[in-house]
């Protein structure tokens, strides 16, 4: 089946528009996370709870300050603009304010 361009224009502008509003659908923005805080966290299948500590920026680059009760004190890394986990950069993705 072929399409043609002004058909492949319209089913880009339709699937970048649905995928904007997919990710701003119950997501905070990075700028929006307040210090003290608890937010509901994930990434891949992985979902947790944890509070916001702070910022750090140094020689290693920005990151995000965390603490759990599980896993205490942790880090998220600024990799390609996202916010990831580790050295295997899980984005990391904040859903909402924790109740």
């Amino acid at each position: 089946m072929k399409i043609t361009k002004r058909q492949l224009r319209r089913i880009i502008r339709e699937e970048k528009r649905r995928l904007i509003s997919e990710a701003r659908q119950g997501s905070v923005y990075l700028e929006d996370v307040a210090v003290g805080k608890s937010y509901n966290l994930g990434y891949l299948d992985t979902a947790f709870t944890s509070k916001f500590n702070g910022w750090i920026c140094d020689d290693q680059g920005p990151r995000m300050m965390w603490e759990d009760a599980d896993s205490g004190n942790w880090e998220a890394y600024m990799y390609k603009g996202y916010m990831a986990v580790g050295s295997s950069a899980n984005k990391l993705k904040i859903f909402g304010e924790a109740e």
